[in-house]
């Protein structure tokens, strides 16, 4: 993308996320591991509140789901649950905010990554390269691919040092619809 392009790209992403005041989805997510023949594939719910609100709850081929709210990390495995205080940890804290920047665009000036900016017709595609080492461990690299339309992630690609990747494909979206607080209690 020439520097016109990345300029009203993002002025256009800060406009929707300024705009976001909930959103949720169902995703398919794709893991691809090497010495495994066949991808793993799950599929859940996403809620996002701009009050610093996350549910990621996957509904098959099991039931877990992760909630963040109020600096904590919330984990329902099962049945078997847990809790994080982000604020004691950094890394959880790091996770949090990189999981609501890559569903709501909010990723661009962050300065743990370098950020590259293509297009194809249909998308955008932000490519971001993590530039601290702790973060390097888990990540070699982030592809979030925007539409055109509406600006907004429908597909986020998480590749690994080891070149395994995770690819999450939203569907279903709906933009500033009541959610109510309840659905971010395990």
């Amino acid at each position: 993308m020439s520097d016109a392009e990345v300029v009203n790209f993002k002025n256009k992403v800060t406009t929707e996320s300024k705009a976001l005041q909930s959103l949720s989805a169902n995703f398919t997510q794709t893991k691809h591991i090497s010495f495994l023949n066949k991808p793993i594939i799950s599929t859940g719910k996403l809620y996002l509140k701009t009050d610093e609100k996350l549910r990621w709850e996957y509904v098959a081929p099991t039931k877990y789901t992760v909630v963040f709210k109020n600096k904590k990390l919330l984990v329902n495995n099962q049945g078997k649950q847990s809790t994080v205080d982000l604020a004691a940890n950094k890394q959880f804290e790091k996770l949090s905010k990189l999981i609501s920047g890559s569903i709501n665009g909010n990723l661009f000036d962050d300065n743990e990554f370098v950020v590259s900016y293509l297009q194809t017709n249909a998308d955008y595609l932000i490519k971001l390269t993590p530039k601290t080492k702790d973060l390097a461990k888990y990540i070699k690299e982030i592809e979030l691919y925007f539409n055109k339309k509406d600006q907004l992630v429908k597909q986020s690609k998480m590749i690994e040092p080891n070149n395994d990747y995770t690819i999450i494909t939203f569907s279903d979206k709906k933009i500033n619809q009541p959610i109510h607080d309840s659905v971010f209690n395990l």
